[in-house]
């Protein structure tokens, strides 16, 4: 049997936002990956909501709030070495690093995330060097469509700090300075109602809209 560790932040842990509580097992895509592998593979769930390459939670960065275990660099030797052996090790990080807060340049969460493949590597108790490094979702300045996660308003943030979820203001921004032809908002509030999303959707610029159930989309 080949075991996998899946290491990674909120999305591996399986967080739901709708109920702010956790995806079921078979929900959660690590739980998919074992369904569709099959037993002759172990996969190795190590989520954790927040987790960065090597930043810690501290107060000075005004979070909001200061969590423990949140850098990779910390826990990761201690992982490799539990779950031992390990055939493949799957890394899916960097999004967290991206707070605003943090104040951290791409190339700085660049050259982070290469000292975590390096602790991975270079682990004596990691034989197989097997690592799959999964990045954030690249946006292509000249795409057609953008799907912008518009959960919250701007006026929202305040008190919704590290929930891991953008504005529709801030998708707007982002809008206007990317050369692309058209831009969806979706992962809208759960409590938002049918009412208040049409009065967004009158009110964004030319180019954006949200996106709805059922909704199909044509790109040439």
């Amino acid at each position: 049997m080949k075991s996998i560790l899946c290491f990674g932040d909120s999305n591996t842990w399986g967080y739901d936002p709708a109920t702010k509580t956790r995806f079921s097992r078979d929900k959660r895509w690590t739980g998919l990956l074992q369904k569709y592998l099959g037993n002759q593979y172990y996969i190795v769930e190590e989520g954790l909501n927040g987790r960065t390459t090597n930043i810690d939670e501290k107060e000075k960065y005004n979070l909001g709030y200061s969590r423990k275990n949140r850098n990779s660099l910390d826990l990761l030797p201690g992982l490799i070495e539990s779950h031992y052996p390990l055939d493949l090790i799957v890394v899916m990080l960097g999004t967290n690093d991206l707070k605003s807060n943090f104040n951290h340049s791409a190339n700085q969460i660049a050259s982070n995330m290469k000292l975590v493949c390096q602790a991975i590597i270079t682990h004596e108790c990691f034989n197989s060097k097997s690592l799959l490094l999964i990045s954030p979702t690249h946006i292509e300045e000249n795409s057609d469509i953008i799907l912008w996660d518009g959960m919250f308003r701007d006026k929202d943030l305040i008190d919704k700090k590290g929930w891991g979820h953008s504005s529709i203001e801030q998708g707007a921004e982002f809008f206007n300075k990317v050369n692309c032809k058209k831009m969806l908002i979706t992962h809208h509030a759960p409590g938002r109602t049918d009412y208040e999303l049409d009065k967004i959707n009158s009110e964004l610029p030319d180019g954006i809209e949200l996106a709805f159930d059922g909704m199909t989309i044509e790109v040439n």
